[in-house]
Parts: C-alpha cells; structure tokens; sequence
C-alpha cells in the first residue's frame, strides 16, 4: 500500500506537474490522475468482490498500479511495432546484422576488436 501510494503522489508530480504552472491544464491533469487512478482501484476491488466475495487491499493498490494500464500499453506498443515493421522494418537485414549494425547502419566503430587485442597482448 505504501508503495502504490508513493506511485500515486509521483505521478501527480509527473502529470500535473509537466505543464510547468499552475494553470488549468495542471488542474486537469492533476484531477484526471486521481480519477483515473481512483476508479481503476475501484474497478479491481469490485470485480475481486464479485468474484471472491471479498476484496482486498493488495487487489486494490494493484487496480491503481495497473487497471487498464497494461493491455493499452501492450495494444499501443503492438500498433507502433507494426507501423515500423509495415514503414521501415523492425530488423536490420542478416547481412547487416553480421556486417555489424554500428558500421552499416551508423557508419561508426564502437570499438576495434583488432587494437583491443593488440592491448591484451602488450
């Protein structure tokens, strides 16, 4: 409970506070927080009250850690995967891959493989 209740405050600082004022757009991002929050917690102690008879505070605190928080983030990552993979492609070619992606890609080396051995032996 401590731990989602530190979640839930560092949020407030990070949503409402990303608008660097106190304004309109920080009080509403200040109230979405707590309100989505809220009845996310809400939703997951209903349902463990529908479907165990109880609810419980862990079930709580993980509806607002989270309610929906992960199949949109899961649906969102997928949609964007797909986008790249549609518009430029995910994975570099094999070849590339062997080649080496700091050469091919960036044309840079990291690191030569050739002076770090020479170094090794002296």
């Amino acid at each position: 409970m401590l731990g989602t209740g530190i979640l839930w405050f560092g949020w407030f600082g990070f949503n409402a506070g990303s608008a660097l004022a106190a304004d309109g757009r920080a009080v509403q991002a200040f109230i979405n927080t707590f309100l989505a929050s809220a009845a996310a917690g809400l939703a997951r102690g209903v349902v463990e009250r529908l479907r165990d008879g109880h609810f419980t505070n862990l079930g709580v605190a993980s509806g607002i850690a989270n309610g929906v928080t992960i199949v949109f983030s899961l649906a969102v990552s997928f949609a964007l995967a797909k986008v790249l993979d549609v518009t430029i492609g995910l994975r570099a070619t094999e070849e590339r891959e062997i080649s080496g992606l700091d050469t091919s890609e960036h044309a840079e080396t990291a690191y030569s493989t050739a002076e770090m051995a020479r170094d090794r032996v002296h």
